[in-house]
C-alpha cells in the first residue's frame, strides 16, 4: 500500500537499498564460542502505546568433540512507558537473577532516550568489565528502542496519521536540522533527505521477507518467544574461533533487526555479517570487514567500511571511542552497534582457549 504524497510519511519501496538476507546461521565450529542476544519489542496497547521487552543471551561453548555447553545465560524483562521511561525491570520469571554486580532495580525511572548508557554504566560497572550479558542487552537498549519506533511509524502510514506524524516528521525545518549528516542515511543529499525536500513527504522502506535463522542446528540460537504483530527483534551473533598459532583467533558477527507489521508479515529491517581476527594477547582486532544484507537506502551500504576503523582500537577503549568517532556520513547507526559490542570479545576468548 502507498500513501499518496501529501502523507507526512509514506512507503517507498521502490527507493530501498540491499535485500539479500543471511539465509540460515553458519554453523558452529568445534572450538568455538558463540554469544547469541535477542531483545524482542511488543506493544501489547497498539503501537503508540508502551512497549514490553523481551531480552536475552546465552554464551555457548561448542567443544573440540563437537559437544555443547552453555557458559552463560541472562533474561530479563523491561516496561518502558510511552515516553521512554523504564517502569519495570527485573530478571525474566524462572530465571536466575542478575549477578551482585548488575543493579537493574537503580534503572527504574531511568530514560532510554537520553544519557541511558551513563546509567547503565553505574548500574553495571562490575558486568561490563568483564564483558558479561547482561551489561550487553543494556548497552543494547538504546538501539532496540530506537528501531522499535518502526511499529508505530508503518502503522500510522497505513492509517494517514497519528503522533508520530504530528511530531518531528511533521516539522520539516526540524528533520533536517536533526539528522542531517547523522549517517550515510541521512546524507543531506541521501534519499530520505532528498525525497523530503523534493516530495514533500518521508519515505519508510520496505525490506525483505525475514525467516528462522535456527538452520536445523537447535542450539545454533538460544530460545526466543514468538513476535507478535507491532513488534521488533533485535538480534545479534558473535562467533569467536579457536586460538590460532600466533595467538589470534576469527571473529564473526551477524546482526539483525526485524518487524512484524500489524497483518503478520515479518521482514528485515537492518541486517550486517562481519568478519576479522582478534589478537588475543593484545586484545585488538587486526582485521574487520563488513557486508551490509540489509538496509533501508541505495546510499546505507557505503558505511560498510568505517568497520576498519576499528582494527588497532584497544577493545577495552572500544565502546567509548566508538561514540566519540564513528560519526557522519560515512558510518551507519547500526554497524556502529555491531563494532560496539566486539568489545566484549577478550572477555570471551578464555573459555575458547580451553575449549580447543
Amino acid at each position: 500500500m502507498l500513501c499518496g504524497n501529501n502523507d507526512p510519511v509514506r512507503f517507498a519501496p521502490e527507493l530501498t537499498g540491499p535485500s539479500d538476507p543471511v539465509d540460515v546461521t553458519a554453523p558452529r565450529r568445534p572450538g568455538s564460542l558463540r554469544r547469541t542476544t535477542s531483545i524482542d519489542m511488543t506493544r501489547p496497547d497498539g503501537p503508540a502505546g508502551r512497549t514490553l521487552v523481551d531480552a536475552r543471551a546465552r554464551d555457548l561453548v561448542t567443544a573440540a568433540d563437537g559437544s555443547a555447553k552453555v557458559q552463560g545465560a541472562a533474561a530479563m524483562t523491561v516496561a518502558l512507558d510511552t515516553a521512554g521511561l523504564i517502569t519495570e525491570i527485573g530478571a525474566a520469571p524462572g530465571t536466575p537473577a542478575p549477578p551482585a554486580t548488575v543493579d537493574l532495580a537503580a534503572l527504574v525511572g531511568a530514560d532510554t532516550r537520553a544519557a541511558f548508557r551513563r546509567d547503565v554504566a553505574a548500574a553495571a560497572s562490575g558486568d561490563a568489565e568483564v564483558g558479561g550479558l547482561w551489561h550487553l542487552l543494556l548497552d543494547d537498549l538504546v538501539g532496540a528502542r530506537i528501531v522499535s519506533g518502526l511499529a508505530q511509524q508503518h502503522e500510522e502510514v497505513l492509517l494517514g496519521g497519528g503522533p508520530m506524524h504530528e511530531g518531528i516528521y511533521a516539522d520539516v525545518d526540524l528533520l533536517f536540522e536533526v539528522q542531517a549528516g547523522v549517517c550515510a542515511g541521512w546524507d543531506e543529499d541521501a534519499t530520505m533527505l532528498r525525497e523530503l525536500r523534493h516530495e514533500g513527504s518521508l519515505p519508510v522502506s520496505v525490506g525483505p521477507l525475514a525467516h528462522d535463522l535456527s538452520s536445523g542446528d537447535e542450539l545454533a540460537w538460544h530460545d526466543v518467544a514468538p513476535l507478535t504483530t507491532h513488534s521488533v527483534r533485535r538480534q545479534r551473533l558473535m562467533d569467536l574461533g579457536p586460538l590460532a598459532d600466533g595467538g589470534t583467533a576469527s571473529v564473526d558477527a551477524h546482526f539483525r533487526d526485524s518487524h512484524v507489521a500489524g497483518d503478520g508479515t515479518w521482514r528485515v529491517v537492518h541486517e550486517y555479517t562481519a568478519h576479522g581476527k582478534l589478537d588475543v594477547e593484545a586484545a585488538e582486532l587486526t582485521d574487520l570487514t563488513a557486508e551490509a544484507r540489509v538496509l533501508p537506502w541505495p546510499e546505507c551500504p557505503a558505511a560498510a567500511a568505517s568497520a576498519g576503523w576499528a582494527v588497532g582500537v584497544p577493545l577495552g577503549e572500544l565502546r567509548q571511542r566508538a561514540r566519540g568517532e564513528l560519526r557522519g556520513v560515512g558510518t551507519c547507526t547500526h554497524l556502529n552497534d555491531v563494532i560496539r559490542a566486539l568489545a566484549d570479545l577478550p572477555h570471551m576468548s578464555s573459555p575458547v582457549a580451553n575449549a580447543s
